[in-house]
């Protein structure tokens, strides 16, 4: 069974449908990797749902990075609520049992998801932790939306996505 989630993220960040089966296991890092038909410009999403943590709708929270052609790699929480389109997004994380650190996020320009403002950086600590713990609030509700992702896999999955992408070598610790 597809996650609804999972195929609608794909289906955002990739500009079309996925291209395989996906698994809807909570915490399963899954990739995807496609070219454009009619520009050939290549696209890779690395993708997983959050272990805890939902939305308003009771629906999972997702972490992706991207990668496209001609463009940096960019990491983002999809937390399936309108936080804000006007402003930086404060955004609290902590990486296994590390500190927490609040930085702002960019909002997407729908407002229902927020980019890591290093994402090379962000993708290095994923890569060396098993856990990444998230926070923030929506704007118009106050809600506080936690959530918390296994990044076990994760190396793997970005590897098959985007070890084509000029930074991807920057991206992996040594």
């Amino acid at each position: 069974m597809r996650s609804k989630l999972l195929t609608g993220c794909l289906s955002i960040l990739l500009g079309a449908a996925p291209t395989q089966a996906w698994a809807s296991r909570p915490g399963v890092w899954t990739h995807d990797f496609s070219r454009d038909g009619a520009t050939g410009r290549r696209s890779g999403a690395a993708f997983s749902e959050s272990v805890n943590g939902v939305s308003a709708q009771g629906d999972p929270l997702g972490l992706v990075v991207r990668c496209r052609e001609s463009e940096p790699i960019k990491v983002f929480v999809f937390w399936r609520a309108s936080l804000t389109t006007t402003r930086p997004v404060p955004v609290s994380y902590r990486f296994d049992k590390g500190r927490e650190t609040t930085q702002p996020f960019r909002p997407s320009t729908d407002g229902g998801a927020t980019f890591a403002p290093d994402p090379l950086g962000f993708v290095a600590s994923m890569a060396r932790a098993h856990r990444l713990d998230v926070s923030t609030f929506a704007d118009r509700t106050s809600r506080r939306y936690r959530a918390s992702f296994s990044l076990d896999g994760f190396s793997s999955a970005f590897r098959n996505a985007c070890a084509w992408h000029p930074e991807f070598e920057a991206s992996i610790p040594r």
